[in-house]
This record gives structure tokens, sequence and C-alpha cells, in this order.
């Protein structure tokens, strides 16, 4: 089935394994020890740069879904001020391996009061990160620090949709 990576002599968990079976054309062809060795090479460095960029544990994908969640609830109930009357939605929440670190995607209705958004959510930053302490404080050892950005990928969406139009 993977016969490029057990021919490659590298041993690698099987949820890498179904990300990269579509990829062995990346890798040089050939019968010979060097081009052996090059697509073991390659393939090592490769499967790095995956683990490292996308394959997030899941630990830390029910972390930040947790966080998502009490975030969520929190923008429409408790921080209700913290928003300036904006409308807010948690896109996405990444959170560092050692889970001590959450990016934060928001998504703020209407975009141009999205700076003067962002700089208020920064101001009460401790505030917020207190008050999700109180609700996942049971379910985490470490409350994470939160970095907020804006997530326009709505914005983006309805310019190529405006775009196409013309």
């Amino acid at each position: 089935r993977d016969d490029w990576t057990r021919t490659s002599g590298l041993h690698v968990p099987n949820v890498a394994r179904y990300q990269l079976r579509y990829i062995p054309f990346l890798f040089c062809e050939g019968k010979d020890n060097k081009s052996f060795e090059y697509n073991r090479y390659l393939c090592e460095k490769f499967y790095r740069i995956i683990s490292f960029f996308i394959m997030d544990s899941i630990r830390q994908n029910k972390v930040s879904r947790l966080i998502q969640r009490d975030l969520s609830e929190m923008f429409q109930k408790e921080c209700r001020e913290f928003t300036q009357g904006a409308m807010l939605s948690v896109t996405t929440v990444r959170v560092s391996p050692d889970l001590s670190y959450a990016r934060i995607y928001l998504s703020i209705f209407p975009s141009n009061r999205a700076e003067e958004v962002l700089r208020t959510l920064e101001e009460k930053n401790k505030s917020i990160r207190f008050i999700l302490g109180k609700k996942i404080g049971k379910q985490t050892r470490i409350i994470p620090e939160l970095k907020f950005f804006v997530d326009d990928s709505l914005d983006y969406i309805d310019k190529i949709d405006n775009l196409l139009k013309q």
C-alpha cells in the first residue's frame, strides 16, 4: 500500500502515511543507492515540515475546540462590553504544542470597526483570560495566553464574488 515509505526506510505513523501517500511523485526516481538516500532524506524533511505546520495533536484540537466554544459564549454573554456593539464570532483557535499560547481568529462585523475592537480586546486581554480560566480551569492545567487576530476570509470571499460578477 505505502511502498514508497516502506522502501525508503523511514518509519512514520499512520496519520502521516495517510497524508503523505499522494505525494511520492515529489521524490526522484531511480534504483541506485544515491537516489534511494535522497528519497529518504526528502521524506524525512517533508514529514518534519508537515508535522510542524499541519498536524496538531488530539489534545491541541480538544483544547482549541474548548477555547473556541467558551470564548464564543463569553463574547455573547459576559464580555459583551468588550466587543463595542460589533458582532463577533470566533472562527478558529490555534494552540501551541505546549498549550501555553492560543491564536484566536475572529470574524468581526462590521469589518470597518475591526481595528478598534481588536485594540479593546488586547487591552482587556487579562480579564478575558481570567474569565476563560474560570470556565476551563478544571479541564486544562495551563490557561493559554491569548492573542487575537482578524479572520478576513469572509471579506476576501466577498471581494472575489464581486470580481466574478463583473
